[in-house]
């Protein structure tokens, strides 16, 4: 499974909060409507299909039953609507648009296509092709997480946080840094050698009492880890290291354990402080830390890793309980 960079989520999002402002979906009316945007998405889809139940409405708007139930009534209300028992079965009813629907329809549609229209003489060929493909291929990706979402669930949710050394853990983490940083960062081949001289180094020393490695299981599988070295740093130091989520148990407070497991090991072992290193454009970490009580303490241009990029330096000063 690719490893999708936080800077790409995070301009995605962005991007679909963007659409929804611009499709005027925060409005109360929307597509040049009195009506709700579900009410103008109920319309349009009863005016697409024939003999659409009210559970087929629900499904296709996924809405709740009781949802859809009062939204119908105020559409047949409002004359928009009407609703025909069925002639092969008589315990269900049709959904069909009045005179007044259809005509509600047919100004929704055109509303919708000149707004795409005008936004499309905008860019060339080329960009229209984009854009088609685009929201194509997000609309299918979104559908098919969603379908997929409830057998997957009870298997993303299941996860344990164990500690310690276990056979290939080391090589894991290995994997998911240079996997992760080589997609949000370009991070290559020096920032892999780089980090395999740092795991060796510190796989000698993981057996100390001020060491602690923390890892992720799920389906098998090693899927995020955390690494207190309290070693290297000297003075009272703890040294956070290696850090991260397989994109599976994102949004499940995966990370969040971790790190608040990881700092109540360093004031258990009554360290002065916790510093780590990370650099500019991960800002999910970022914000996570900062949400932990972590604060930037510096900021500078760095090319260890093979390319200049803003190094960040965070600390999060403990307090130190006498014996």
């Amino acid at each position: 499974m690719a490893v999708i960079s936080s800077d790409r989520i995070s301009k995605i999002r962005t991007a679909s909060r963007d659409l929804v402002r611009e499709f005027g979906f925060l409005d109360k009316h929307v597509a040049g409507t009195h009506y709700s945007g579900s009410a103008v998405h109920a319309i349009l889809e009863i005016g697409m299909h024939d003999n659409l139940t009210s559970k087929d409405l629900a499904a296709k708007l996924r809405l709740e039953k009781s949802t859809i139930s009062r939204l119908l009534r105020r559409l047949v209300d409002q004359g928009e609507v009407q609703e025909r028992k069925s002639t092969e079965d008589g315990r269900f009813r049709h959904l069909m648009l009045t005179t007044r629907g259809q005509k509600t329809f047919a100004e929704i549609t055109r509303y919708a296509e000149n707004q795409v229209e005008r936004a499309l003489r905008t860019l060339d060929t080329s960009k229209q092709q984009t854009v088609l493909a685009g929201l194509t291929h997000y609309a299918q990706a979104l559908s098919q997480t969603r379908v997929t979402s409830q057998s997957d669930k009870t298997a993303v949710e299941a996860y344990t946080i164990c500690t310690g050394y276990r056979p290939g853990l080391l090589a894991r983490v290995a994997e998911m840094m240079v996997c992760h940083c080589h997609e949000a960062l370009g991070f290559g081949a020096e920032f892999e050698a780089r980090l395999l001289r740092d795991l060796d180094e510190f796989a000698n020393r993981l057996s100390h009492d001020r060491n602690q490695i923390w890892y992720v299981m799920s389906a098998g599988q090693v899927c995020g880890t955390i690494t207190i070295d309290g070693e290297d740093l000297g003075n009272n130091l703890a040294h956070l290291r290696w850090f991260v989520v397989d994109p599976r148990l994102r949004g499940l407070g995966v990370g969040r354990t971790l790190l608040e497991q990881a700092c109540t090991f360093c004031e258990q072992q009554q360290f002065r402080s916790i510093h780590l290193w990370t650099v500019e454009g991960l800002s999910i970490a970022k914000n996570m830390y900062e949400n932990a009580g972590f604060s930037l303490a510096e900021q500078y241009e760095g090319d260890q890793w093979g390319s200049k990029i803003q190094e960040l330096k965070f600390v999060k000063d403990l307090e130190i309980n006498p014996q």
